[in-house]
């Protein structure tokens, strides 16, 4: 199994799993609004009873959001067959930026259901690990931009070099005199480069 089969295969695996994730997620939003609609009904809508179930729904929206962007990067990547594309790289810049800023939304959402009751720094808590994962997925989000670009121009610069071969098929013969009689390159070197461009 190549790396590239693998991938597709890793990529389907997380593509399930980020969909399970958001419909647990929808599933938390639809079950703690029907709770807080049924506490309101029932003239029990205090606010130590409305406060957790308003924390579990800030918690739905957190899953949901985000496994949203997560399944729709894992079906671009499906598509596009390769992780290098721009597009790509935008979405795992949008995958750090929610991954770090929607638990300290949801902290702040449950924050302001608890005040007066509970401590704002008791009530959800943020993880370390969750900031230094969204910043790492900024960082990937640069290195996969910077690889796509170089993905770019060396296609270009095959386009060039056969458009040359085709056209100009002394320039490539003088080329090549030209490198092995200074030794920058041997034949078997050569040969291997050709292949790339037949």
């Amino acid at each position: 199994m190549n790396n590239l089969t693998k991938l597709k295969l890793l990529a389907r695996i997380m593509l399930v799993a980020s969909i399970a994730a958001m419909v647990f997620g929808l599933y938390l939003i639809v079950k703690s609004t029907v709770e807080i609609v049924e506490l309101v009904h029932a003239g029990e809508a205090q606010r130590a009873l409305i406060a957790p179930l308003v924390t579990e729904l800030a918690e739905g929206l957190v899953l949901a959001v985000h496994y949203f962007f997560v399944t729709k990067f894992f079906m671009h990547s499906l598509k596009h067959g390769v992780p290098f594309t721009h597009e790509g790289a935008k979405e795992i810049k949008i995958l750090g930026l929610e991954t770090i800023f929607l638990p300290i939304l949801a902290w702040a959402v449950s924050a302001i259901a608890y005040s007066g009751i509970k401590s704002p720094w008791t009530v959800l808590e943020i993880s370390i690990y969750e900031m230094v994962l969204g910043f790492a997925f900024i960082i990937v989000s640069y290195v996969v931009e910077y690889g796509t670009e170089k993905i770019e121009r060396g296609h270009r610069g095959h386009q060039a070099i056969r458009y040359i071969k085709e056209h100009y098929p002394a320039v490539i013969d003088e080329t090549k005199a030209a490198l092995l009689a200074d030794g920058t390159v041997t034949e078997e070197e050569l040969r291997d480069a050709e292949k790339w461009y037949e």
